[in-house]
C-alpha cells in the first residue's frame, strides 16, 4: 500500500511539475495596441479609442466596418514566433480579419460570441523563421454583413518557440 501511494504521489508531483514548465514555456507574451499600432493602406485617420474596463487596460481602438477598409499593424517581432492571439473585449458585436505578414493564411475572430469575449482568441501559428507581424482591417467580411459596427483592437498577443 506505501508503494502504490508513494507512486501515485510521484506521479501527480511529475504531471504538477510538467504542467508548470508547460505554462512557463509557452505563456503569452501581450503587447498593447495603444501606441503601437502603424497605417499599412487604406483610408488613412488613426483609429478610435474606446474607453471601457471590457477593454484590458480600460480602453481599446476601434474602426467601424467598411467596403473601403484600412488595414493597421503591430510591431514586427523577432523570429521564432510559433502562435498568434489577439484579445477579444466583451463589448464585440462585428468579426475582425487577423492575418501574418509571411504567411498564407487570414482568418476571423467573432467578436460578438460570448464564448470569445475576455479571452486571448487563437488566430494561428507561424512557421516561418523570419520576423513577422500581425495585420488587422476593418473589412466587411462576407456572411457578416456590413452594418458600421465597431471592429475591436485590443492587445494582441503570441507564444515563442
Amino acid at each position: 500500500m506505501k508503494r502504490i501511494l508513494s507512486a501515485m504521489t510521484s506521479i501527480v508531483m511529475a504531471l504538477i511539475t510538467a504542467s508548470l514548465v508547460t505554462t512557463l514555456v509557452f505563456a503569452v507574451t501581450r503587447i498593447s495596441e495603444s501606441g503601437n499600432l502603424s497605417y499599412v493602406s487604406g483610408p488613412s485617420g488613426y483609429p478610435s479609442t474606446k474607453t471601457s474596463t471590457s477593454c484590458l487596460g480600460g480602453s481599446c481602438l476601434y474602426l467601424n466596418q467598411s467596403d473601403n477598409p484600412a488595414v493597421w499593424r503591430w510591431p514586427y517581432l523577432s523570429v521564432g514566433i510559433w502562435n498568434w492571439y489577439a484579445y477579444c473585449p466583451n463589448i464585440g458585436q462585428a468579426a475582425a480579419k487577423y492575418g501574418v505578414m509571411y504567411e498564407s493564411w487570414s482568418t476571423v475572430m467573432n467578436q460578438a460570441n460570448p464564448s470569445n469575449w475576455g479571452t486571448d482568441v487563437y488566430l494561428g501559428y507561424s512557421d516561418k523563421n523570419t520576423s513577422e507581424a500581425l495585420f488587422t482591417s476593418n473589412t466587411c467580411i462576407s456572411g457578416w454583413g456590413c452594418y458600421s459596427l465597431p471592429v475591436y483592437w485590443d492587445s494582441m498577443g503570441y507564444t515563442a518557440h
